[in-house]
Parts: structure tokens; sequence; C-alpha cells
């Protein structure tokens, strides 16, 4: 069946700093457009001014000094006042100053402490955070290869504290995919999804396979396989001897193309995974398993599953029917359409709730009206509003992406209902 699945609308929000550990709720964060993951250069007038700025930064660089003088200029003491130095830059969003020192402060710790020691990752997550700022994407990719290599150096393989660094490769591989921001995304992608296996085994040996920790993982291997199921593929074209040619994929081509194949399947088996994970867990959260169970029916419905679709959500408008403990929330999963994919993972950037186009001065979209038929296509597209009112290729952008995107259809009383009028702001 042909697979009704596009990314036109929606950014991915994956985190690249530090994983938590909370478990409590989806590790994820949105991402601006400059990849920013602190927000040292926004919030640097709360914390600082130049004298304070000023005054930590003398303070410093006497100490450093001083032990510079007593144990030379390779004195184990000098790794945390140059980690200091270089953390209160970076919290002035003083990057350069802030990679600069803890550049040399990494490095006296490997001289110190030992090529393998750990306690130099912390300051590798440092010049991490600093390096991003910077958009010097080659030289993160670089470090976290360094600290993945770091971590094997310690730690076996199905050791739990292997879990963190699993996360944190799996969310950097899959923002580098997401973004193009290496040479080779599809070993990106190839990467995130490996990161992602990885951990998911080791949070079920080490726990359970219904233990509710796995849920961070398990999200991340579903937007994995989403995107695998969605990425086209480039072929390279040989001419041979003869005059004949040859179309081929790259290695990395040819591993997605066979995860490819089995997207459906694995999807529907990840999916239902997650839903078993919900209904094992003591007191059971309703709105957790109603929303697992839409995933679900959402599946079936992008790869043009019809009968298994509309099966699917009037099961799971039965369940939420009978577990109804909050009907706002209620509301929002049945009563409107949502665009598809419904991933806790990707951000949405539209909105349906906006009564009028009066509040959005200066700020860039477009109000879209359409019908939203049972099984969730668009029809009657057209513009209501725009701005800027001129943009004709953002507006045609946003037309070109309506026009292929699905829906999850609205539901009314365990039938998928037709939508007419529908209105979509859109933020491009």
């Amino acid at each position: 069946m042909r697979l009704f699945l596009k990314v036109l609308l929606f950014t991915l929000l994956i985190l690249v700093t530090k994983y938590s550990f909370s478990f409590t709720s989806v590790a994820v964060t949105k991402v601006t457009t400059s990849l920013s993951t602190a927000n040292s250069s926004a919030s640097k007038s709360a914390k600082f001014d130049d004298q304070t700025l000023a005054n930590f930064v003398e303070k410093y660089q006497v100490a450093i000094e001083e032990i510079e003088s007593q144990d030379g200029a390779y004195g184990s003491r000098l790794t945390q006042e140059l980690m200091n130095l270089g953390s209160i830059y970076q919290e002035y969003g003083r990057h350069d100053e802030a990679i600069k020192f803890l550049k040399r402060s990494a490095h006296l710790n490997r001289i110190n402490d030992g090529l393998y020691s750990t306690t130099q990752i912390p300051i590798i997550r440092k010049l991490i955070t600093s390096l991003k700022e910077k958009k010097q994407w080659p030289k993160v990719d670089k470090r976290y290869s360094h600290l993945s290599w770091l971590y094997s150096k310690n730690f076996a393989a199905d050791n739990i504290k292997m879990l963190e660094i699993q996360m944190e490769k799996a969310h950097w591989y899959l923002k580098s995919y997401s973004v193009q921001l290496s040479a080779a995304p599809l070993r990106d992608l190839i990467n995130a999804y490996g990161s992602y296996q990885n951990a998911l085994e080791l949070m079920s040996n080490t726990y359970s396979e219904t233990d509710i920790r796995v849920i961070p993982a398990l999200n991340g291997l579903i937007l994995a396989n989403y995107l695998v199921a969605t990425t086209i593929l480039a072929e390279s074209v040989t001419i041979n001897s003869d005059g004949s040619y040859a179309k081929e994929h790259s290695i990395s081509g040819r591993k997605i193309s066979f995860m490819k194949r089995k997207s459906f399947s694995t999807g529907v088996e990840l999916i239902q995974r997650e839903l078993a994970v919900h209904n094992e867990q003591q007191p059971i959260d309703h709105m957790h398993v109603s929303k697992a169970m839409l995933k679900l029916a959402d599946w079936y419905l992008m790869y043009g599953k019809r009968q298994l679709a509309s099966s699917h959500y009037k099961q799971a408008y039965a369940y939420a029917n009978t577990h109804n403990e909050n009907n706002n929330k209620f509301n929002e999963l049945f009563n409107v359409p949502v665009v598809l994919p419904d991933l806790p993972n990707i951000y949405n950037n539209s909105t349906t709730n906006l009564p009028n186009d009066s509040n959005l001065e200066d700020v860039k979209y477009v109000h879209a009206s359409m019908d939203i038929t049972r099984y969730g296509k668009v029809q009657n597209l057209k513009i209501v509003s725009s701005y800027p009112k001129n943009n004709m290729g953002m507006r045609s952008k946003v037309l070109k992406s309506l026009r292929s995107a699905r829906f999850r259809p609205r539901i009314a009383d365990g039938s998928l209902m037709f939508t007419a009028q529908f209105q979509l702001h859109v933020f491009p």
C-alpha cells in the first residue's frame, strides 16, 4: 500500500543536550533555528553585567596564575579552575572564550588523570554546548564520538551507565539527520536508530520490557522508524562498457531501503509495545493508553489501511469514553482533526485555536481553510489570509504541504466524521 507520510509541516524536537533521567515525561525540547541548547545569550543580563563577569574572570585568572607558578603549566589543579572559567564565559554567552578554556581543561585532565578518565566527561559536555552555540557541527560530532569512546572504555555494553550516552548519541544523530548537518545524513539516521535500539534493549534487560522507563527510548525508536519510512533515497547511476547503465544505492542507502521495507510492521510492533507498557502500570494512566491507541490507528491510516484504521479509531474512542476522567482532554483527542504524524518528539508548527488573525501582527503565518474527509484527506483547500500578504513563495509552500498532508479525522460517537471548513494557522 502507498505510504501517506510527509514531514513537510514539522520540525524535529530532539534533545541534543544532557539526557534527563526523570523518565516522567518524554525527553524532548524545542530546538530553535540556531539549534541552541542553552539560554546563555538570552539570560546573560539576568545573571551578570559586564563588571560581574570581569570580577569572575579576574578571580579565576589570579587562581590559575598562582597554580601555574607553583605547579607549572600542567598542574592537575588547573583543570578545575580552567573549567570554572570556561563555564563562566559560557553562561555569559562568550562561547569562543569558553571553548578556549574548556579545551585546555580537557587537555590537562587527560594528561593528569589519563586518557580513559571519566572526570573529563562533564568538561566535554560543556564543550559540546558551546560548540553547538557556535554551530561548529563537525567538531560537535567529533566530541560526541570521543564521549562515546570514553564510555565504552569504562563501562561494559550491558552496564546501565551506558544508557546515558546511548540516548545522547541517538538524539544527536537524529538532530543531525533532521537538519542535514553532516555529509552523510543516512548514516546519521542509521546510527540514531541503532542507538535507540541499544538504549531500549539495555533498559528492558535492566528493568523489564514493560517498565515505564523504556518509554523515552521507545518513542525515539518510533520516530526514527517513521523517518526511515519517509526517507527518499537518491540513486547513483553507473555506465557500463556496453553503454547500458545500472542504478544503485550507497551502502547506507541499501540498509535504509531494507529498513523501509519493514517499517510498517516495525511501527505496529513498537506502538503495540508502548501500549502494553502503559497497560501494565499501576494505576493505569488512561489518557496515555488512549493516546497510544490513537497512535496505532494513525499509523494504519498513514499507510492507507483504512479499515484497520477505522476499527482502531473506534476502539480508542470507546476506551477513552469509558475512562473519561478529563472532558477537556477527551475533546482535544477526538473533537477536531489532528495533523499527522502526532508523535511526542515532533513539533507541529500549526494551530487551530486562534479566533482571528488580529493577534498575529508581525508574525509570519498562513491561515488556510479546508475540508477534512472521513479518512483524513484534504479537500477544497484555500488561503484565507497570510502575513506577509504578498509572500507568494511562502503561501505556495504551505499549500503544497497541506495538499499532501494527512489528518486524523474528527471522531464522534465512535464514527469517523467529515469536517467542513476546517481552519488552520500554519507558521512557516
